[in-house]
């Protein structure tokens, strides 16, 4: 996958478990989608390092080190984008976590 591409949706919506799970109202299934809509716009603003260090780290299992050959950055330049990128992600979603389905 190209990361600088985009956020690949479809990989994302294979982990989540077995959606729509039987009880769960259209209005949760509207409000899921609509949050991984907003997931993916955040991340897709994010700055080009911290974006593909997040995607590589948190959707590609890679470990750091790995990212950092991959990328030909320093060890501590990856983990900061990974942070940093972690952080404007919970600032920028922290509203959607009141709206999350249950159950």
């Amino acid at each position: 996958m190209d990361l600088r591409n985009g956020f690949d949706i479809k990989r994302y919506i294979r982990t989540i478990p077995d959606y729509p799970k039987p009880g769960i109202m259209f209005r949760d299934i509207t409000t899921l989608l609509s949050n991984l809509h907003a997931f993916r716009a955040a991340v897709d603003e994010l700055p080009e390092g911290p974006r593909e260090a997040f995607l590589m780290f948190r959707f590609e299992g890679l470990r750091v080190a790995k990212i950092a050959q991959i990328s030909g950055a320093p060890l501590k330049t990856v983990e900061t984008r990974i942070r940093r990128a972690t952080l404007l992600l919970a600032e920028r979603l922290g509203a959607l976590r009141q709206h999350l389905p249950t159950s």
